[in-house]
């Protein structure tokens, strides 16, 4: 993908015969630009159908972009991410014209994290985002609680019963941060695009 002639993402993908799956990996070339939300912890437990306890007590909430921008939404614990009843109206409220996602989250042991992706529209919930966990390393990076070149764990979808698997590596150079998204995939239809 491209523009004006600058490449934007390279994806490189692997076949795993006995597998029966690729091995897709994504380098997000757009450095990440996080931004702490002014509106959002106010508002966000009524958009999540949270309590104020149910967040992350140090993290904050924040907008980071790597194309994209959804707000990465640290919450205390498992059980927490578990207990999300989206208010659609009150997300796309905090959200605005500022992000299209809430990337809910808990961190486990390990460099693992759990990750549910709320959209306040049709879809409300979104089982893989690569975009939004490429952004997840970046902040963790950020905030020290991931060190560059170690690897994420994430699992997303669970609760909707459409559980993946994703990787990402964060590489920093200077104060620019540059995520590697990767992760199995299945070909689900093949074409061409003539221009």
């Amino acid at each position: 993908y491209s523009q004006a002639g600058t490449p934007l993402l390279t994806v490189r993908t692997a076949y795993d015969e006995a597998r029966k799956t690729f091995r897709v990996d994504l380098a997000q070339s757009l450095a990440p630009t996080p931004g702490q939300s002014e509106k959002a912890p106010a508002a966000m437990p009524i958009a999540l159908g949270l309590a104020a306890r149910d967040f992350h007590p140090q993290l904050p909430p924040e907008y980071v972009s790597t194309g994209i921008f959804n707000l990465m939404v640290p919450l205390k614990n498992r059980a927490a991410l578990g207990k999300i009843a989206m208010n659609m109206n009150a997300l796309r409220e905090v959200l605005g014209k500022n992000g299209t996602m809430a990337y809910c989250f808990a961190l486990g042991e390990n460099s693992h994290a759990q990750c549910r992706g709320m959209l306040p529209w049709g879809l409300y919930e979104d089982p893989a985002t690569g975009s939004s966990a490429g952004s997840l390393g970046a902040y963790l990076v950020k905030h020290g609680k991931l060190a560059p070149a170690h690897t994420l764990h994430i699992l997303q979808g669970q609760e909707m019963g459409r559980p993946s698997h994703i990787e990402v590596e964060v590489s920093q150079s200077n104060k620019k941060l540059v995520p590697r998204v990767s992760g199995a995939g299945v070909r689900v239809f093949e074409g061409t695009i003539r221009v």
